[in-house]
């Protein structure tokens, strides 16, 4: 059975008012990125230090060209031996996955008489967060060999919940033909109601639900009662005794008793951070729209031209979101594609944006090269599909079949897709797999029929009828934050963390806890 939201109107009031500062809700995970709140604190070692100096450190907040926000005092690092310093005082900062948040540490080395070499290194959150063991290393650079290590720990343990599920079994073979599609189950932790579920099904199952187990640490009393909100039975148990497997006897009346056969589990909830620190990887993969209506590439007007005083939109789309996503992915290997094109003047739904066997571009640079590049080679064509991009995607993440990554389809277009119908279809699909797409709309076009893929009301449903269990798509227009490159960023990401929770979440994935711990 689907887990199954809160039907109780007084029970659901009840929850949200006891879960205000929690981040999920019952039946289903909520989570926003907004919401996420993510807090970590930065643990700095310096390696190879020359013991006859003394070091001290200070981290700045980079916020716009020229405004330096200290995160700390000037410190002095404490020598743990003759080759490691370290900063036992913890610097605090809240992340967020889609904004550049850039880091300047200013290190100084002193010698009796006072200053000896000063030196800076820039990095950013991000580069922390997405390096393995979100943990960044660097040589200082003109120094004596000195080695910076930046490690980022997630503030707080996140918390657990409470998977209910269980089945009603008679212990004697009696006629049930009353009981089945009429009985209930309320469930009380102290003196508050918490849940009140829907009838038992014809197999003698109720729907699963996730309680934050705090709510439950008063113990549970389960409450059975019929159609006619009578009282069947009353059963009083724990969270530890129902994760046991154990049969519970229950007595309904004096020839009528019944087994609870409890399938129920307590489950931690790991955060964004806890997948990045076990290892998870966001790739990114990357199409762009070469159909006629971006205009010739030779055109001051076209959106393809690339001679102008700034980088075009596609160029600037692509450095604003793809920088930050190229943090989170170790080989910094980005698979490019683009489509809508005529190539040797063979029209093509798909190709490869290098024009070779493999798909795979190291960095963001050079993947803004082989765009250019591939511009000599083309003719603007049409017509606009997103369908053979998505299941290129789809097809390469079975492939890969790898729990530990995570795939961001980027599509770069100017228009109207042609075949929606299919692209909704491929978007199902890509919605039971670790896939999220994010749509950026070049130009002026009229991309109002995109709302229908960003899905954010309304579910997507395929031809078939199967309706997609994640929101996996963001759109929006690169105009509305053109003169401002890190909005578009936040807009464009701001929702990946939580679709990954989500996927992760929805598929029961389970981390080996020693990947935590190294």
């Amino acid at each position: 059975m689907g887990n199954e939201e809160i039907r109780n109107e007084t029970s659901q009031k009840y929850f949200s008012d006891l879960t205000s500062n929690s981040s999920l809700n019952l039946g289903n995970s909520q989570y926003s990125a907004e919401n996420l709140n993510e807090k970590v604190s930065l643990r700095i070692l310096l390696t190879n230090i020359q013991n006859e100096y003394d070091y001290s450190l200070q981290i700045y907040s980079i916020n716009g060209p020229s405004n330096l926000i200290p995160l700390n005092q000037k410190q002095t690092l404490e020598k743990k031996s003759s080759t490691i310093a370290e900063l036992t005082t913890s610097i605090i900062m809240n992340y967020y996955f889609e904004r550049e948040q850039k880091l300047l540490i200013d290190l100084d080395k002193y010698t009796n008489n006072g200053l000896s070499q000063k030196f800076s290194i820039k990095t950013t959150l991000g580069c922390i967060m997405g390096s393995r063991r979100n943990t960044f290393n660097q040589l200082i650079p003109q120094s004596n060999g000195e080695n910076i290590t930046i490690t980022a720990e997630k503030i707080g343990q996140g918390e657990d919940i409470f998977i209910l599920d269980f089945d009603v079994q008679p212990n004697k073979p009696v006629d049930w033909t009353d009981i089945k599609n009429k009985l209930i189950f309320k469930l009380n932790s102290g003196n508050n109601s918490i849940y009140k579920s829907e009838c038992i099904s014809d197999n003698g199952t109720f729907n699963s639900v996730k309680i934050p187990a705090g709510i439950l640490n008063k113990g549970m009393q389960f409450i059975f009662i019929d159609s006619k909100n009578e009282t069947m039975a009353d059963i009083t148990t724990n969270i530890k005794e129902m994760s046991t497997g154990k049969t519970i006897q229950v007595q309904m009346s004096k020839n009528r008793c019944f087994n609870l056969v409890s399938k129920s589990k307590l489950k931690h909830i790991l955060s964004f951070i806890d997948y990045l620190k076990a290892g998870v990887q966001i790739g990114l993969n990357i199409a762009i729209d070469f159909t006629g209506s971006n205009g010739h590439p030779s055109s001051k007007t076209s959106l393809h031209y690339i001679g102008g005083p700034e980088p075009n939109q596609y160029e600037r789309a692509i450095y604003s979101c793809g920088n930050i996503c190229a943090y989170y992915d170790y080989d910094q290997m980005f698979p490019c594609y683009g489509f809508g094109a005529k190539i040797n003047n063979v029209p093509t739904q798909i190709f490869n944006l290098n024009f070779e066997e493999n798909p795979n571009i190291h960095l963001i640079p050079n993947v803004i090269e082989s765009y250019h590049k591939a511009l000599n080679y083309l003719k603007l064509w049409g017509p606009t599909n997103f369908g053979p991009i998505l299941n290129s995607t789809i097809n390469m993440v079975k492939k890969e079949n790898d729990k530990y990554k995570y795939t961001i389809l980027m599509i770069l277009t100017d228009g109207i897709i042609d075949d929606v119908d299919y692209t909704i279809n491929c978007l199902v699909d890509a919605s039971f797999l670790p896939i999220s797409v994010i749509i950026i709309g070049i130009g002026k076009a009229d991309f109002t029929a995109m709302n229908v893929l960003d899905a954010d009301e309304n579910p997507l449903i395929n031809d078939k009828g199967v309706k997609a269990v994640r929101d996996i798509v963001q759109f929006v227009p690169f105009l509305k934050y053109e003169s401002n490159p890190e909005k578009l960023a936040e807009e464009v990401l701001k929702e990946i963390p939580k679709q990954i929770i989500e996927y992760y979440e929805q598929n029961d994935f389970d981390i080996d806890p020693n990947r935590l711990m190294i």
